[in-house]
């Protein structure tokens, strides 16, 4: 099962049990709250995309990897055609939504963690390299959703992570096992974690030799024990909770961009490693310019009254021509 079907996406997100809270209430269900929900709905729109041959060439592409079909959120990208279809899916995704794609943090992860083991590997002598294909192989093979968690709500940016008052203001390893690692400290602005299967965690800067415990990545379930969401609640997430009619919400399916942080006390891990962080700043600065631009040439469609033929034209358009072909990896 290279490509899951919506159907399936939703069966697999009951199996899950993240804890979340938002406005100071436990969420039991992300599949029933209407804040929640339109993450989930965000997600399940990757996987219908994937599977209409309207739109197939756009969101898939042949892996090399396991030798199948898969959701372009879940390939590394290994030439300028893939730079371009990468560029080109989120474009396309972005206009459809008129929100965020929560799978994209996820997808530029995959390509630093993919180049940074294998330098890695090539000049420390490590392992990590073939370690991430393994774990990049299950990802496409089960069609996984991974969310992207990087950014920290640590203190002043100019101080030294071993100086900061709090230590958790930021996620390091406090004990190492056999079989993984357990971290501590939060993440924040972690856009749809808990409508995910698992999270790519990443380090937000470099670290030097004497604070190593705090350049980790690794992944891990959405819902492992110790990790604890709190979601944004904004008077947009209030409307949606009053409200009588849904459809009377402006994008009432996919919603607004909704945001958590993410506090992890004691969580073993697996795929620790250091990583390259000036890699995915720069996949990010082009996927948020993109993003935002569709966000933006959406509303001003919108906001002119085009016709349904119009709208329609503009949710298809994707530039890409033909069959995604993913090249080979390294």
């Amino acid at each position: 099962m290279a490509l899951m079907t919506p159907a399936a996406f939703e069966d697999s997100l009951k199996k899950l049990n993240p804890r979340v809270f938002m406005n100071g209430k436990r969420v039991e269900s992300v599949l029933d709250n209407p804040n929640t929900r339109t993450v989930v709905e965000s997600n399940k729109a990757s996987y219908e995309w994937a599977l209409e041959p309207e739109f197939r060439h756009v969101m898939t592409c042949h892996s090399p990897l396991i030798d199948e079909v898969v959701n372009r959120y879940t390939h590394v990208s290994t030439s300028v055609d893939d730079l371009v279809a990468k560029a080109q899916a989120g474009t396309f995704t972005a206009e459809r939504l008129g929100t965020c794609i929560y799978r994209c943090v996820g997808y530029d992860a995959f390509h630093s963690l993919a180049a940074t083991t294998w330098e890695m590997d090539r000049d420390l002598g490590t392992e990590y390299h073939p370690r991430f294909l393994d774990y990049l192989k299950k990802v496409q093979a089960q069609d996984l959703s991974v969310a992207g968690a990087l950014t920290e709500p640590r203190g002043s940016r100019q101080n030294r992570a071993l100086d900061w008052p709090d230590p958790d203001l930021s996620l390091r390893i406090v004990e190492r096992k056999s079989d993984g690692i357990v971290v501590r400290g939060a993440k924040i602005n972690i856009s749809g974690a808990f409508a995910s299967h698992e999270i790519v965690v990443l380090p937000q800067s470099g670290h030097p030799e004497d604070e190593g415990d705090y350049a980790v990545a690794f992944a891990t379930p959405t819902d492992a024990e110790g990790i604890t969401y709190v979601c944004q609640y904004s008077p947009y997430s209030a409307e949606r909770d009053q409200v009588d009619d849904i459809d009377e919400l402006g994008n009432p399916r996919f919603g607004q961009r909704e945001n958590l942080h993410g506090r992890i006390r004691q969580c073993i891990c697996s795929l620790g490693t250091g990583v390259s962080l000036r890699r995915v700043q720069v996949l990010a600065k082009i996927r948020d310019a993109l993003c935002q631009d569709s966000q933006n040439d959406l509303r001003r469609y919108v906001q002119s009254g085009l016709h349904e033929s119009d709208h329609r034209r503009l949710q298809t358009h994707s530039g890409v021509q033909g069959p995604g072909q993913c090249s080979s990896y390294q």
